[in-house]
């Protein structure tokens, strides 16, 4: 059986090998490690879907137990595409603006953004936004880790790793009058109304 998701790494996750080819080693404790063990129940050799965020996907990654419990994932060096950044042409070309929803269900909507293969989104103020919103764990988070795992976990169900990027407009005339050009020119835009 074919596991349709996709294990998603870092950058910094991934070593390259001399003579091609790259090699990824998680610890025991590390919860990609346990979900390859309890739910894949992947054994020596077995075959794993891998990307790296912003890079190259392998479907073919293989697995090696070590003795201490790690897990170690490499990669063929036929795979030269592995470590290449993502082009432009092959980012997702659909972006959304959209009133930032209440703090309980933006991680939610961030996933699924990431699993339907949106290239931009932009989180703007309206009437019915609160203000508090834009004070959210997911906003205020110096690195936006935790809005960062909420895209990356779309990802790995998509299959994609192409991450989308978030920007936060609290003024959405400004946005709309000063911003919206410079950021998509010569597109098509269309505003879903909720009614």
């Amino acid at each position: 059986v074919r596991c349709l998701n996709r294990l998603m790494f870092e950058r910094e996750d991934v070593v390259a090998l001399g003579g091609g080819g790259s090699r990824i080693v998680l610890g025991e404790s590390d919860a990609r490690t346990k979900h390859v063990r309890k739910i894949l129940k992947a054994a020596d050799g077995a075959m794993l879907r891998v990307g790296v965020v912003d890079y190259g996907v392998e479907e073919d990654a293989v697995v090696c137990w070590g003795e201490d419990g790690s897990l170690e994932l490499t990669v063929p060096e036929t795979n030269t595409e592995f470590l290449a950044p993502l082009q432009a042409h092959q980012r997702p070309r659909v972006d959304v603006l959209l009133a930032l929803p209440r703090p309980s269900n933006l991680e939610r909507f961030l996933c699924t953004s990431a699993q339907q293969g949106i290239g931009h989104i932009v989180l703007c103020n309206a009437a019915k936004v609160q203000g508090d919103y834009f004070g959210s764990h997911m906003l205020v988070d110096p690195k936006l880790s935790k809005m960062r795992t909420a895209l990356k976990e779309g990802l790995e169900q998509a299959g994609d790793t192409a991450l989308p990027t978030v920007s936060v407009a609290k003024r959405l005339k400004v946005f709309l009058e000063d911003e919206l050009d410079a950021l998509c020119p010569n597109t098509v835009r269309v505003v879903a109304h909720p009614q």
